[in-house]
């Protein structure tokens, strides 16, 4: 299985409430870049996307370019969640390929505790960053970090 983990692209500093904070135009151009990285080297079984309007922003460009029809939401990909409820919401999934989109702290545990069993990631996550880890199964510190994507600048 490989599970993608990715920041949402960059988002306008306020907003009526976190939740509501939208992509910049920036945010907008990084995701769609990461994007066609993404779909000239992998075929993406799922997108799942936290609740928040940013992520699900994301998720929607992702998803559309890479040609696949729908996101899923899932709650525990929101900022304020430990990476061990995301593996336990995650544990009868199937995706061969899964994206991720979520947020800061929450990229940087998740990445951590499944590469090093820690919530200390060695990948550094500017927006729209997306990590690809290689694992048999959901657990701490047994995945393998295949390829970063980042954002051309």
């Amino acid at each position: 299985m490989k599970i993608m983990i990715m920041r949402h692209g960059e988002a306008e500093a306020t907003a009526l409430s976190d939740g509501q904070r939208p992509l910049t135009e920036e945010g907008i151009n990084e995701v769609t870049q990461v994007a066609e990285l993404v779909a000239e080297e992998y075929v993406v079984s799922k997108i799942i996307a936290s609740p928040l309007l940013r992520a699900q922003q994301t998720a929607s460009l992702m998803a559309t370019g890479l040609n696949l029809p729908a996101v899923d939401t899932l709650t525990e990909l929101a900022p304020e969640h430990k990476p061990e409820s995301v593996l336990k919401a995650l544990a009868n999934e199937e995706a061969e390929v899964l994206l991720l989109v979520s947020h800061m702290p929450l990229v940087d545990q998740l990445a951590g505790w499944l590469l090093e069993g820690s919530r200390m990631s060695p990948i550094a996550f500017p927006t729209a960053t997306v990590a690809v880890l290689h694992t048999d199964h959901l657990a701490a510190g047994v995945a393998e970090l295949e390829r970063v994507f980042l954002a051309p600048s």
